[in-house]
């Protein structure tokens, strides 16, 4: 979708993408929004539509190491690429009973993405989880919208597709 490729790895018996994903549209061809100011981002959110970004609208730093950022209402509309899903909980459950509950195992080991200390960090698995941090649309200051960007290089966020709209699951923040 869009060109972009997923490398993936096999843990337990699925198969997981290792980078995230950064899709400009849905699966049947649709427009997600680009949203860069944190005032419409927030109006999307109250109106229950898709919105897109990169992390401090930056796309030259973080569309490549970080994929985008969505708003959850893109996650049951068909953002992930044909024969792929977002997992449902069930799945990431499935996930953490498979690694132990360690999340250490699925991030990327060292500093040069994670701040200090990531301790435990060993990336075992070769899933190397990215600290992409995460937007938010609840009191940001309209004046100053990189408010609404938070913990870049500290915790990591993936969407799940039954958690509901505004649901985010971190695996093992720092």
């Amino acid at each position: 979708l869009d060109g972009n490729s997923y490398p993936v790895i096999t843990i337990g018996n699925k198969l997981w993408m290792q980078k995230n994903l950064a899709v400009r549209r849905y699966r049947n061809g649709q427009a997600i929004d680009l949203i860069t100011d944190s005032v419409t981002w927030k109006k999307q959110a109250d109106f229950g539509l898709g919105a897109r970004c990169w992390y401090n609208n930056d796309s030259i730093s973080n569309a490549g190491k970080y994929g985008m950022l969505y708003n959850g209402f893109v996650v049951n509309q068909g953002i992930a690429p044909e024969g792929w899903h977002l997992p449902e909980k069930s799945e990431i459950d499935e996930l953490q009973n498979w690694i132990g509950y360690d999340g250490g195992t699925l991030k990327e080991a060292g500093m040069t993405n994670w701040s200090s200390p990531n301790e435990g960090a060993t990336n075992t698995t070769g899933f190397t989880a990215l600290p992409g941090g995460r937007r938010i649309a609840e009191n940001v200051n309209p004046n100053n919208p990189q408010t609404s960007f938070l913990e870049i290089n500290e915790s990591g966020f993936w969407w799940t597709s039954t958690m509901g709209t505004g649901f985010w699951y971190p695996i093992n923040p720092r």
